[in-house]
């Protein structure tokens, strides 16, 4: 066999080897180990790490970011329900773009005092961990019923301040490499690439979806989305645009109008695709943070700086996220101060300061710290704050049955109760157990009560209309898949 060969041999088996550990892993945590998957995949990757199958790999910053993150991205605009969008786009605009910013900034000048690091460098790290990856807080959420509406700003800010985060990190080194600072330059800057790709995006988007309206076949339709998806951001990035936030919007529009020309069995068919390839990517992604690990590195630097990096950056998204609170109840309906707890510990940092860190230049004399303090970060995140969301959303009442499904279920309940009772009347009548008469006026009852079950199920639905969205969205999928 040629070099090549083995070579091509030695990727395959690895990446089924991959494959098989994650499929092991989410086996295990779903139904012997209670504990989240993401985390799960970490901890095995960490593990993996230290034999020498999986010791030498190399995460490439290149694959995470042309192939990895266009996937993940695209998939969470699809899932992103545009009037959800709509009513939370400022808040999500807000600590997307400003309040990253502010962030960035105030992470810079404290490790330009903590550990004496340039104030360039210290933003440039400021921008590689500030941009969130709560994947697993939104599959958490979506399992156990969390308010669609803050879902919804934590999925959508995630994906719009990966953008912002890479734009940032772009702005940073060009401001290293140029070895001045222009302010209202990079400012402008910034504005040009995230406003660019946002354009390219919804109009890959719009155009995808006319395409869409022409055909009628799964395969084709999936294969389109996926086109969709990577020529949005190459197109972006040959501009010199944010290739990462066209995907996003791209993944909006076609996931919101797209749609609409797709068959019901197509529709689920791009949902399961998206959603499978999205597991494989977070899987990969995960099982290589935890191979990446280097518990020496955190020693040389020492524990209790890391500590306080860590929670810099924790006290950086709480910034931001409670000075938007307080904005945006002075402007509009105000967001309840659980809501803005989650956004904080739920803001997990994780793909996009991997992705960043890694695009480092090697010859610069700082990556090796920027490196271990990034990965301080993403460990902390998932193995602390992902570990902990679910019982932390539960103790702020977030998720879990709420009152409103727990009437409507039981509603629901008597409601198929009383029909089983009028069929078990009329075999009774049919069988000669029980008079006529006697049984017409027990079922006249019985109808009677279905009646006022039916009516005060319709006003269940109507006065709480995401738990009607919600139950159309069951009943459609369910439908689909019988």
């Amino acid at each position: 066999m040629s070099v090549e060969g083995a070579m091509a041999a030695a990727g395959v088996q690895e990446v089924t080897l991959f494959l098989i550990v994650a499929i092991l892993t989410g086996v295990l945590t779903k139904y012997f180990i209670r504990i989240q998957y993401i985390a799960a995949l970490v901890i095995v990757g960490a593990i993996l790490g230290l034999t020498p199958i999986f010791g030498g790999i190399e995460v490439r910053a290149d694959i995470i970011y042309y192939v990895f993150l266009p996937l993940i991205l695209f998939e969470g605009g699809l899932a992103i329900h545009i009037r959800h969008f709509r009513e939370t786009v400022d808040v999500m605009l807000i600590l997307a773009f400003p309040g990253l910013i502010a962030a960035m900034i105030l992470v810079g000048y404290c490790v330009h005092i903590l550990f004496g690091l340039p104030l360039l460098v210290g933003m440039l790290l400021g921008a590689i961990v500030m941009p969130t990856d709560p994947v697993s807080v939104i599959a958490t959420f979506k399992k156990l019923g969390a308010p669609p509406r803050l879902t919804t700003i934590i999925e959508g800010e995630s994906v719009l301040n990966d953008g912002a985060g890479i734009v940032a990190f772009g702005v940073v080194m060009g401001l290293m490499a140029a070895g001045e600072v222009n302010i209202p330059h990079a400012a402008i800057d910034f504005v040009r690439v995230s406003a660019g790709g946002a354009i390219v995006g919804i109009l890959m988007g719009y155009v995808g979806t006319r395409v869409l309206q022409y055909v009628d076949d799964h395969i084709f339709e999936v294969t389109i989305t996926i086109i969709i998806a990577f020529a949005t951001f190459l197109l972006a990035e040959h501009f010199h645009l944010s290739g990462i936030i066209a995907v996003v919007f791209a993944g909006l529009i076609v996931g919101n109008y797209g749609e609409r020309y797709m068959a019901p069995p197509t529709r689920l068919t791009v949902s399961n695709f998206w959603e499978v390839a999205v597991f494989i990517v977070n899987a990969f992604i995960f099982l290589l943070i935890g191979i990446e690990l280097t518990v020496g590195s955190f020693f040389e630097i020492g524990l209790l700086y890391l500590i306080a990096f860590v929670f810099l950056v924790l006290a950086a998204r709480g910034l931001i996220v409670y000075c938007t609170g307080i904005l945006y109840r002075l402007i509009k309906r105000p967001i309840p101060l659980s809501w803005q707890h989650v956004l904080v510990w739920g803001g997990l940092h994780a793909t996009v300061p991997l992705a960043l860190v890694l695009s480092v230049p090697r010859d610069m004399p700082e990556r090796e710290l920027l490196l271990t303090l990034t990965l301080a970060v993403v460990f902390f995140s998932l193995l602390v704050q992902g570990m902990s969301m679910d019982r932390f959303a539960r103790k702020l009442g977030l998720i879990g049955i709420t009152e409103e499904r727990r009437e409507y279920e039981r509603r629901l309940g008597l409601l198929l109760g009383i029909k089983g009772a009028v069929r078990e009347v009329k075999n009774l009548m049919r069988s000669g157990a029980v008079h006529r008469s006697l049984a017409e006026k027990i079922i006249r009852e019985y109808k009677n009560f279905e009646r006022e079950l039916n009516e005060n199920l319709k006003c269940v639905l109507e006065e709480h209309c995401e738990l009607g969205e919600e139950e159309e969205r069951i009943v459609r999928r369910t439908s689909l898949e019988s």
